[in-house]
């Protein structure tokens, strides 16, 4: 079982392995995703979290949590595998074993928690004053949405997607979403609500448990089962969730901040172009393209309040391309065993390199009669 509590109590136990960086001063604009970018590259391995905090135009106390899962401990201790083998192989073989035993844990609801402690509503509203920042020099705009949960309802079915879909900052309370046509959300908000006319509520969380923030970037979580009801199985527990007062959608008790708002069809504003993990500048030709917008009706967040942020780029990136490798791995380890390939003892899907490869190792022990 996974013992954190929340987010907070995860980075208590990534200080006491060593693994936490505190930075003061740093600029949202460019110089964050900098810092995180010399540092990926310079460590090898157990590369560590990195804590800002003074951060420019955002009040005393407003933090920006950088590569949450930077190492192989830090992945190991949010899916509650054993932590004391760091090595990849061994990361993936107790993954694959958890998972293949993984039991749903649906959320729990509750009345309060430190995620309500502050609150702007409707006009009151101000996206500005979190320390957003901008990744990439020719980025369109300063990216919100990079280390999060988007939190949608199926209108048919009552079922509840959390995805991480990269969201840009348009102003002081509007948010620009981009989805890949296929993806969970994109068939939820494209398909149904706005192929009804309809407007869809729409929440956003971040600073989530690291397990359900794990759980929203996993692509083995198939269509129909929650990602709530995954991270719960992760941790051998229920997720505390409340029910949004603006959208009704079910919100993490223990967030950092949570965001409720609506989309509606036709509305849109441009997003990009934004620097992404294949090394290019998303968006053709280096244009905004236009996309949802997400109306603002309500934040609230913790008292000094934890904005969590993934730098994309090339390979090696801060905290995805572990948890990449590591879903890719599993998945590859399946095709495998489907395949009828006997024996094998791990799968490590490599895509640390400068142009993004992807390389497969296989440990396979085979008996052959007569040898």
């Amino acid at each position: 079982m996974a013992t954190y509590r929340d987010l907070r109590s995860w980075l208590e136990e990534v200080e006491e392995q060593g693994e936490l960086l505190h930075i003061s001063g740093a600029d949202w604009d460019l110089e964050m995703s900098s810092i995180d970018e010399i540092l990926y590259e310079e460590v090898k391995e157990q590369r560590p979290a990195i804590l800002f905090d003074d951060i420019r135009d955002s009040p005393k106390g407003y933090r920006a949590l950088f590569g949450l899962f930077g190492s192989t401990w830090r992945l190991a201790r949010t899916l509650g595998l054993p932590v004391n083998d760091n090595s990849r192989l061994s990361l993936i073989k107790h993954w694959h074993s958890k998972s293949k035993e993984l039991k749903l844990v649906p959320p729990r609801f509750v009345t309060s928690g430190p995620a309500l402690a502050n609150r702007a509503m409707n006009d009151q509203v101000d996206l500005l004053k979190f320390p957003v920042p901008r990744f990439h020099e020719m980025d369109g705009g300063r990216y919100i949405g990079t280390c999060h949960g988007v939190i949608q309802r199926d209108p048919d079915t009552g079922w509840v997607n959390v995805g991480t879909y990269r969201i840009m900052l348009v102003d002081r309370n509007r948010l620009a979403l981009h989805i890949m046509e296929g993806q969970h959300g994109s068939i939820i908000m494209s398909q149904k609500y706005f192929a009804r006319g309809q407007t869809m509520p729409i929440a956003i969380v971040i600073g989530a448990d690291p397990a359900l923030f794990f759980a929203s970037c996993h692509r083995a979580v198939p269509w129909g089962v929650s990602e709530y009801d995954f991270a719960g199985g992760i941790k051998g527990e229920a997720i505390e969730v409340i029910e949004g007062p603006y959208t009704k959608l079910p919100l993490p008790a223990h967030a950092e901040i949570l965001i409720e708002g609506e989309c509606q069809p036709g509305d849109f504003a441009d997003e990009g172009p934004f620097g992404e993990w294949h090394g290019y500048y998303a968006n053709l030709g280096l244009l905004p393209v236009p996309e949802p917008v997400i109306r603002v009706k309500a934040v609230y967040y913790r008292d000094d309040p934890i904005l969590t942020c993934q730098r994309a780029a090339m390979p090696f990136l801060d905290s995805s391309t572990l948890m990449a490798s590591l879903g890719e791995s599993e998945a590859m380890w399946k095709r495998l065993e489907a395949v009828g390939i006997p024996g094998v003892k791990g799968v490590w899907c490599h895509s640390e390199t400068a142009g993004g490869d992807l390389f497969v190792v296989l440990s396979i022990e085979q008996t052959y009669a007569g040898h």
